[in-house]
C-alpha cells in the first residue's frame, strides 16, 4: 500500500510553495524592491519547531558534530504523537489536545483540549513561532505558548475528508494548505496577509 496520498503530495506542495515564498522573500531582503527589503533575514528557528524541523521543511536541523548517544533516558511520557521542540519545551499533538512539556525533566506545563483532527501527520504536527503555538486540523488554532490559552481560531470551507495542514512559520506568517488553497495568515491575530 503506498504512503502516498492527497494530504502527503498537498503537504510537499506547500513545502515547496512556502519554500519558493522564503526564498524569494530573503532574495528580497537582500537588496530587491524597496517594500521588500525591509523583511528581516532568515533565521532558522533554534530547535525542531514544525513539520520537518523547520520552516524550510528539510527534516534536519543544523548540529555541531554528530549527536552524542544518550547512556540513560532522561525521562518518559505516557502520551506518543507529533511533536515540536522549541526554546526549552515540547509541543506534543495526541489526537484532539496539545500537551506542552518542559524539555528538562518532562513535566506538564499545559494541556490544551478540543483541537479536533485525526491521526494524521499531515497536519498533527505544532509549529511553534516564539509566544505562539499553531495548530492545524479541522480549522487552524494559535495557542500561547505559556499558558495554552486559545490566541484566535480561523475556519476555513472544507469538504469532509479536507483537513487544515501542519502549519509552516516564517516572518511571523503561518503557511496552510486549507483544502486546495494555501494561506498566509498572521501569527499574531490570524487574518490573511
Amino acid at each position: 500500500m503506498s504512503r502516498f496520498n492527497r494530504r502527503t503530495l498537498m503537504t510537499a506542495g506547500t513545502s515547496l510553495v512556502a519554500g519558493g515564498a522564503f526564498g524569494s522573500l530573503s532574495t528580497a531582503a537582500d537588496g530587491g524592491d524597496d517594500e521588500a527589503s525591509e523583511l528581516p533575514p532568515f533565521e532558522e528557528p533554534d530547535g525542531w519547531s514544525s513539520y520537518y524541523g523547520t520552516a524550510g521543511n528539510t527534516g534536519s536541523v543544523a548540529a555541531n558534530g554528530a549527536f552524542p548517544e544518550p547512556e540513560t533516558v532522561a525521562w518518559e511520557y505516557d502520551e506518543s504523537g507529533y511533536a515540536a521542540v522549541a526554546e526549552g519545551r515540547i509541543y506534543l499533538r495526541t489526537g484532539s489536545e496539545v500537551h506542552a512539556l518542559d524539555d528538562g525533566d518532562g513535566s506538564v506545563v499545559w494541556t490544551a483540549d478540543g483541537l479536533e483532527a485525526e491521526d494524521d501527520a499531515a497536519y498533527a504536527t505544532p509549529a511553534v513561532d516564539g509566544g505562539t503555538v499553531v495548530v492545524g486540523g479541522e480549522e487552524l488554532t494559535a495557542l500561547d505558548a505559556d499558558s495554552g490559552d486559545v490566541q484566535w481560531e480561523q475556519t476555513f470551507d472544507l469538504e469532509d475528508d479536507e483537513a487544515v495542514t501542519s502549519p509552516t512559520v516564517a516572518f511571523d506568517t503561518a503557511f496552510v494548505v486549507a483544502g486546495e488553497t494555501l494561506y498566509a495568515l498572521d501569527v499574531a491575530d490570524g487574518s490573511e496577509r
